[in-house]
Parts: C-alpha cells; sequence; structure tokens
C-alpha cells in the first residue's frame, strides 16, 4: 500500500472502510478510535511506567500510533479484522520492538478460553506470553486499553470472574483497564443500594468489592465510529429509569492493593458466588436464604445487625464482604448447601462461555 493509502484524515477512512466505520448500526461488535483528540485523553491518562499495554481492537491505528509516541514501552495490538491489519503491519516496521501483532479479539477472551478447554488448546494464555507476572500487591504489569460495545459488556464482566478467581490475565498480577465504557455499563457500575433495584445488580457489587473505579473523561458517542442510528433505541431501558446522554465514560478500574490482605486468595471465588447467589432476587430477606444454605442460623445474623426485613439488594458492597467474612468463619461453611449452590452457578457460567463460542 502506498502511503496515501493510509491516510487517516475522515474523508480517507470513509472512502475506504465506510462498511466498517461508517455504517450506522446498534448491533455493532467494535468501536473505533479515529480522532487524534480522543486518542490524546487516553494516553494523557497512561502513567509512565513498564506496563505492558494491550490495545482492544486499533483498527486504523489512530491511538495505536499516539501510544507508541507517548513512550508506551511494550504494545500489544489486538486486531481481529483483515481490513485493518495492513495499518497495524506498517507501525510495526516503524517500531519492531515495540508493536505486536495479535490477530484476535481481546474482547472475546472468555469464548477463547471457553474452547480451549474444548479443544485443550492455550490460545488465551498464548496472548499474554512474555508478560512477566508482579506480586499482587506490585504495580500492573499489564494495562488494557480501549472501547467497548454495549454487545461486549461481558467482556468487563468476565474480568470481574477471572479478577475473583485469580486467573487469567489476573495469574500475572493487577491487570489495569482503562476503558471507554457506554453509559449503561458505568450507570450499573457505580449503582448504590437504595436505588432503583433493577440497576443495583450483582456486578455492582462486585465491581466495587475488586476495583478502585476512576472515571476520567466523558466523550461524545459521536466521536467514534461506526456512529449510532438517530432512532431511539427500542429495550427495556424505561423500565429501568435509565437514559442514555449519548457519552461514552473513560474509566480506570484498577484492582485493589490489598485484596489479599481483605480476604484469603481462595476465598476470593466464594465471595463471587455469594454476591451472585443473594443478589439474584435482590427483594429476598436476607435471613431466609441464608438459612437455606444453614438452618437456624437466623440469630447470628440478627446479632450482625441484620432484622428479619432486611433484603439482599440493601447491602452495600462492604456490608456484603462483612456478611461474607462472617459467614465463612462458621463452622457448618465448608459442608453447607452453598458449596452446591456455587458449583452449579459455575457449571451455569461455563456453559453460557461455550455457547457463545459456537454463535
Amino acid at each position: 500500500m502506498k502511503n496515501a493509502d493510509f491516510e487517516l484524515t475522515e474523508t480517507a477512512l470513509k472512502r475506504k472502510h465506510k462498511g466498517k466505520l461508517f455504517c450506522k448500526s446498534r448491533r455493532v461488535e467494535s468501536i473505533y478510535i479515529v480522532r487524534e483528540e480522543v486518542a490524546n485523553i487516553v494516553c494523557d491518562n497512561i502513567p509512565a511506567d513498564d506496563a505492558t499495554v494491550l490495545e482492544i481492537n486499533p483498527g486504523p491505528g489512530v491511538l495505536t500510533r499516539r501510544l507508541l509516541d507517548s513512550g508506551v514501552k511494550q504494545l500489544r495490538a489486538f486486531e481481529s479484522n483483515d481490513e485493518f491489519l495492513p495499518y497495524m503491519m506498517k507501525l510495526q516496521k516503524e517500531h519492531p520492538e515495540k508493536l505486536t501483532i495479535i490477530p484476535h479479539n481481546l474482547t472475546a477472551l472468555s469464548s477463547i478460553a471457553a474452547r480451549d478447554k474444548v479443544t485443550r488448546e492455550n490460545n488465551a494464555l498464548s496472548m499474554f506470553e512474555g508478560i512477566r507476572s508482579q506480586p499482587w500487591d506490585s504495580d500492573p504489569p499489564l494495562r488494557i486499553v480501549g472501547v467497548i460495545t454495549q454487545r461486549r459488556y461481558t467482556f468487563v464482566r468476565h474480568l470481574l470472574f477471572r479478577i475473583s478467581s485469580m486467573s487469567g490475565i489476573y495469574s500475572l498480577g493487577r491487570c489495569e483497564l482503562l476503558l471507554f465504557l457506554p453509559h449503561k455499563e458505568y450507570w450499573y457500575m457505580t449503582a448504590q443500594p437504595g436505588q432503583e433495584l433493577s440497576r443495583y445488580r450483582a456486578a455492582a457489587v462486585h465491581y466495587n468489592l475488586f476495583y478502585d473505579i476512576e472515571m476520567l473523561s466523558k466523550v461524545p458517542r459521536a466521536y467514534f465510529h461506526p456512529p449510532l442510528p438517530k432512532r431511539p433505541e427500542k429495550s427495556i431501558a424505561k423500565k429501568q429509569n435509565f437514559t442514555d446522554d449519548g457519552h461514552m465514560y473513560l474509566v480506570r478500574l484498577t484492582p485493589k492493593r490489598n485484596l489479599l490482605q481483605v480476604l484469603p486468595k481462595e476465598l476470593l471465588l466464594d465471595l463471587f458466588y455469594f454476591v451472585k447467589c443473594l443478589m439474584r432476587v435482590r427483594k429476598a430477606r436476607l435471613i431466609a436464604c441464608i438459612e437455606q444454605w444453614v438452618p437456624k442460623c437466623g440469630p447470628r445474623l440478627i446479632k450482625q445487625g441484620h432484622t428479619i426485613f432486611t433484603k439482599t439488594g440493601d447491602l452495600s458492597p462492604t456490608q456484603y464482604l462483612q456478611l461474607f467474612r462472617e459467614f465463612s468463619s462458621w463452622p457448618e461453611f465448608a459442608e453447607s448447601g452453598f458449596r452446591t449452590t456455587i458449583q452449579h452457578l459455575h457449571d451455569h457460567i461455563e456453559d453460557h462461555q461455550l455457547h457463545h463460542t459456537n454463535e
């Protein structure tokens, strides 16, 4: 390709990639950064450290070039679309020591990991070969940057599962996320007890238990490509009292440094499922739910400040942590019905991920 073929003006991109960057659809799998000012916002929020940066769906490479020029020492660009690979290859020739191209969609990580279990391959972990693991209380060894679509929110939810099991990328240490998220996912992420139960869900508790959350910037959705159609989306948003404000939210999710001091590593996954089980029906009575696992434990919970009227959706993330620490200290914990419940949930999650590998 000639140099003119790598021109990144909006006119040039529209001429070459109208189908990928300018088709108006609400069902897009990938959103791309094509404006320099948006790339600058991302780079301005990346500290000068040794963390390897993983870029999601770089597309024509506007952010990729800016990352390389800003001093990132090692960059892995995850681009699965052949249409954009020439841009990556050109940048790799200019920065052979810094840039590695990986022809996978990183947001499909859960599906790739599920497929590996069936095929007994190691495609998921091979993406992170060469990245040195760090102790949990050290600085992050890697940082994921990019844009997440509403259809790919499951990528971030999958990482909630991975951090609780200290597996996948979190077997390497505290992987930091610097992501543009749809307003709706940020809305769920920042929900608090006392708000609408349709908003305050298990994911909100998980996010706040495992990460320090920092909202860095809001950027109009119109600055990203492909654009959204103008017609309003027909969804259940009205029932949830959610109104999209037309922005993408740049959020930094940093795994809590003291996570392993708060709870032993072997109990983190149990905490994940404990919250998931109890927050399934957020109007359910808390004591009644836990007595299904440990009969007649109500008096112990009342001593902890809960009442027969306390609902599962009333508890804050901090209260859930305190409750689980108490629950896991009981002598009945290891043989309780909770163990059977979480095994069923674990199997369901794995089946769900495997189902998506075949879509």
